[in-house]
């Protein structure tokens, strides 16, 4: 069964996510108004990807807009016997008003969804 609040919008956009002040390149295979589901380049060295990590996802998405997102992941698994790609599932918090009308273009929230964490708590 799916547990997801949100329809997934199906894309591949190039990004980048920085942790501990470390930049990765990812491809962006997925994305709603509060997950992205990422692939990362391959690395030239192992590396660790743990769940509740913090990290910026950053991408161009195709109205031109740069959009920078904060996440936590929420899961990650290695897709290569090395280490060397990974796959992670992140949830995106208070994702910035133009992030959210992207969504809405493309058709994957409603109007009412628009709303950011902060606006709801009043």
């Amino acid at each position: 069964m799916d547990n997801r609040r949100f329809e997934r919008l199906h894309t591949f956009l190039m990004g980048n996510i920085v942790v501990n002040d470390t930049t990765y390149p990812v491809y962006i295979i997925n994305m709603s108004k509060e997950g992205a589901y990422v692939r990362t380049a391959p690395l030239i060295e192992p590396v660790t990807f743990d769940p509740g990590t913090n990290l910026k996802l950053s991408t161009e998405l195709s109205t031109g807009y740069s959009v920078s997102l904060s996440c936590a992941i929420v899961w990650s698994n290695e897709t290569h016997p090395d280490g060397l790609v990974h796959e992670m599932g992140l949830k995106i918090s208070n994702p910035p008003l133009e992030y959210l009308e992207y969504l809405k273009k493309e058709g994957f929230i409603e109007p009412e969804d628009l709303r950011t964490s902060e606006e709801e708590v009043f």
